[in-house]
């Protein structure tokens, strides 16, 4: 049995020595130490030790324990048979803790716990106890055995190793970072720029050193006794001193590392309700002049710390370390643009007779835009606001007073409508870049913003075919993939997948395919009518990816391009209408757990078909949002398919039913709910069924279900009776258009 064990050891111990992430490290320790101890209960202790604290003064804090209320709790190392584990480095094994003098009974009494027997184990880095594994209450016999000590010795041993390996990586990981955060500084250093553009750089920067989902810097204008921070050129957000968390900062200059923003009495949780974003981990610190005063003129503001599995965690005593270096070269680059922040706030601080400035407490990283109320002059069809799609007051997001997105959100409803071109390529890269994708890859940054500017520029200006509706795609996908509901994933799938969604529609004419095959277009003679849009797309993809300072695949040997063009193409032609009803039809058949348990041995199939599902749900993401950006993808729609209309009335040509009229606001409510109906929400229900209840993903179906509901009262206008009727008629109309005409009425229905 001894034997048996110790071999499980050995096997669990090579995961550890496989992590780079010293938490991971610490996390598996935990989880191995109850698979090997059948104890009552597994605690385990980590030091916490400033530079400038004596022994002392160390504590220990419970950072993991099978009894969940005592996380969090502190204790010194002078209390304790922990303690005097962590001061000594000795093992102990206690048959009664009762007869121990060391033993802290009163944490007994207070959870209501009676401890027996004990075995407490040190955990060694470089010499020094950095943890402590406490094992309490043997479950069979009355001790621990020495068998048990030397299992518990030989995990905390092989630990320390693999501490010190992580610890080296990072350090190294970190040198290359800082690298990258000197040259971002030196290059502001080197030439003048605006104080957005600053801004911009300064969070860029931030963002290379550490992993969270936000980065802020404010400016403080001790005239005015706020602090601000520019979200576009002329336009700033103000936020008086002393009022939330960076104003907080800015009036005390104290450091805030806040667990959970929710918990802290001065955060205004509105922007969040706003915006749909969560806000958690918040790590504040303010930044000050060199001179004797130690003026506070900036704070800066890190939210929502992502661990390496993209999950959101605390910021710990390494990070605030490694901001407050980062603070120190922040002064320095300041003093440069102290005079250039001072003329921008004075500008806009003039105007503010007529244009009042924007004001909230939530940091951000650009403005959101005000969306556009009226479309280039062969587009006008119609609006959302004209086709009486206006939301309820209290569903209204001011866009003047919104908080925007940061171009590193993972969030499932990130607004992509109001981010530029500029932020959406900026986004596309660092993507990539959080899949490590360029480093496994060997792709350099000028690359990718040659290829993605030239896939930008070969999108045409089409209502809903464009550029933003293809980052939108882009950034469904990515968050699908980054879902722990989705087991192995190799880098060369992840690559594909995400080219093939940023180019899944590229040089998109703004029709669809029956159009193409009733003009007989060069397009549809070429392809033969068969899913004629999308095999043009992905010709193009490959055209591009063929010019030698596109080609993000070239350093990929022949067996891994050959697997890379595969999945592009398969996935783009999965893209076609015409194949969702047998795509939902292989949906419905998997097990709820297929996708989470992929692995090395994994069939190539289902592979292929998970990754036409990932690019088909993206595609039909547009009405899986809050309901103010579904209505403003919504209208696009209709735009493009009155446009549709109007030409084939030009040419003579039959106009499909769903797109006559599409500027009527009755008509164009009633065409969105049938889609919803027919082909979105059943795709959704089946779709959440893979991933866990509270990722961010499964919001999608909610947020399809609210948008119905919309679309259901502005479509009841008129006459009612005959609504579900022309629903399904529709649908068909819409499935069989797709499908370019190649199916009768019989068949269609079928079909749907």
């Amino acid at each position: 049995h001894a034997k048996q064990r110790m071999e499980t050891l050995v096997g669990m111990i090579k995961h550890i020595s496989n992590e780079t992430d010293t938490n991971m490290v610490i996390d598996k320790m935990f989880q191995m130490s109850r698979s090997i101890l059948n104890a009552e209960g597994i605690t385990l202790f980590e030091l916490i030790q400033s530079d400038d604290l004596k022994i002392g003064d160390t504590m220990l804090r419970i950072s993991k324990s099978t009894r969940g209320d005592a996380i969090g709790m502190t204790f010194s190392v002078s209390e304790g048979i922990a303690g005097h584990v962590a001061r000594t480095g000795e093992l102990l094994n206690i048959k009664d803790a009762n007869d121990d003098s060391r033993h802290n009974s009163n944490v007994d009494k207070q959870k209501k716990f009676q401890t027996r027997s004990l075995l407490c184990v040190p955990v060694f880095q470089h010499g020094r106890v950095v943890a402590v594994i406490q094992a309490i209450n043997k479950r069979t016999g009355k001790y621990f055995s020495e068998d048990d000590e030397h299992l518990l010795q030989y995990l905390s041993e092989s630990t320390g190793i693999s501490l010190s390996q992580a610890a080296l990586f990072n350090q190294v990981l970190m040198d290359r970072r800082q690298a990258q955060v000197d040259k971002i500084f030196i290059q502001v250093l080197s030439k003048r720029c605006s104080t957005h553009k600053f801004v911009t750089n300064v969070m860029a920067a931030a963002k290379v050193l550490l992993d969270m989902e936000r980065f802020s810097l404010y400016l403080v204008d001790h005239h005015h006794h706020e602090v601000w921070v520019t979200v576009e050129e002329e336009n700033i957000i103000c936020v008086p001193i002393g009022v939330g968390i960076a104003g907080h900062v800015a009036e005390t200059g104290e450091v805030l590392n806040i667990v959970d923003a929710y918990e802290w009495p001065g955060f205004n949780k509105n922007v969040d309700k706003k915006t749909g974003f969560r806000t958690k981990s918040v790590l504040c610190m303010p930044v000050t002049s060199d001179g004797i005063d130690q003026t506070i003129i900036g704070v800066v503001q890190c939210m929502n710390r992502m661990n390496n599995r993209g999950e959101v965690t605390v910021f710990d005593e390494n990070d605030v370390k490694l901001l407050h270096q980062f603070c120190l070269q922040l002064s320095v680059v300041m003093r440069q643009m102290m005079m250039e922040a001072a003329i921008t706030k004075m500008n806009v601080d003039r105007k503010s007779e007529t244009v009042e400035k924007s004001s909230s407490a939530a940091p951000v990283f650009s403005l959101a835009k005000q969306y556009r109320t009226d479309l280039e002059s062969e587009q006008q069809f119609g609006n959302a606001s004209a086709l009486g799609w206006s939301l309820k007051e209290d569903h209204v997001i001011a866009h003047n007073d919104e908080t925007a997105h940061i171009i590193q959100s993972v969030n499932w409803d990130l607004d992509t409508l109001a981010m530029n071109e500029g932020e959406m390529m900026h986004a596309f890269e660092v993507k990539l870049e959080q899949f490590c994708l360029l480093e496994n890859h060997d792709i350099e940054s000028s690359m990718v913003q040659t290829f993605i500017t030239k896939v930008k520029d070969t999108y045409r200006d089409n209502a809903y075919h464009n550029f933003h509706h293809a980052f939108h795609v882009f950034h469904s996908v990515q968050c699908i993939l980054r879902s722990k509901s989705i087991g192995y994933l190799n880098s060369f799938q992840v690559l594909s997948v995400l080219l093939a969604a940023i180019c899944h529609d590229i040089d998109h004419p703004g029709h669809n395919n029956a159009f193409e095959t009733a003009t007989l277009s060069e397009l549809a003679i070429l392809y033969s009518d068969d899913s004629v849009l999308e095999r043009h797309h992905a010709a193009v993809t490959f055209r591009i990816l063929k010019e030698e300072d596109c080609n993000v695949l070239q350093n990929m040997n022949p067996a891994e391009f050959a697997q890379c063009r595969r999945i592009i193409i398969h996935s783009i032609l999965a893209t076609d209408m015409k194949e969702h009803t047998e795509l939902s039809r292989k949906l419905a058949l998997l097990p709820a757990n297929t996708f989470n348990e992929f692995g090395m041995d994994t069939q190539g199939d289902v592979y292929s078909l998970f990754f036409s599902v990932v690019l088909h749900t993206g595609d039909l993401s547009g009405q899986a949002l809050p309901l103010n950006q579904a209505l403003c993808w919504g209208e696009k729609v209709i735009s493009e398919f009155a446009m549709q209309a109007k030409k084939e009335e030009a040419l003579n040509l039959p106009v499909a039913p769903f797109m006559m009229n599409a500027n009527d606001p009755i008509k164009a409510a009633g065409v969105q709910k049938g889609y919803i109906d027919f082909i979105l929400k059943p795709w959704w229900v089946q779709f959440v069924r893979f991933f866990d209840e509270e990722e961010d993903i499964v919001k999608g179906l909610e947020y399809v279900n609210e948008v119905r509901k919309f679309y259901v009262g502005a479509s009841q206008t008129g006459d009612e009776k005959d609504t579900p009727k022309r629903e399904i008629r529709v649908v068909e109309q819409l499935a069989k258009r797709e499908d370019g005409g190649g199916k009768d009425d019989s068949d269609q229905k079928k079909t749907v």
